[in-house]
């Protein structure tokens, strides 16, 4: 993205650059999001959930970061600990709501 000013005949351009813990907590919790639809969609749990665990904690960690970075767009961090975030909240209400259907085994 570019923003430019125009004083006078002189042309100033500032640019946004991302921030790589930003787009590295992006790119991990998009993949353990991935992940996490490739077993409910499978029925089966061929990638255990510890190492799905893993990457949201680094995804939270580049996260927070690439929010403390002084220089940068801090977007794609917000962006990954927004899906983090969601993931979380998502696995909190399905293990809920399957709890509430069939309380007992």
């Amino acid at each position: 993205m570019e923003l430019e000013f125009v004083k006078g005949k002189k042309k100033h351009t500032f640019r946004t650059k991302q921030t790589i813990t930003g787009t590295i907590s992006t790119l991990l919790a998009l993949f353990a999001l991935f992940m996490i639809n490739v077993v409910l969609i499978m029925k089966s749990s061929f990638m255990p959930m510890e190492i799905i665990k893993y990457f949201l904690v680094g995804a939270t960690i580049f996260g927070m970061a690439g929010l403390f970075t002084n220089k940068g767009n801090r977007t794609f961090a917000l962006l990954g600990l927004a899906i983090s975030v969601f993931i979380v909240v998502f696995m909190f209400f399905m293990i809920g709501f399957a709890w509430s259907i069939n309380p007992m085994p």
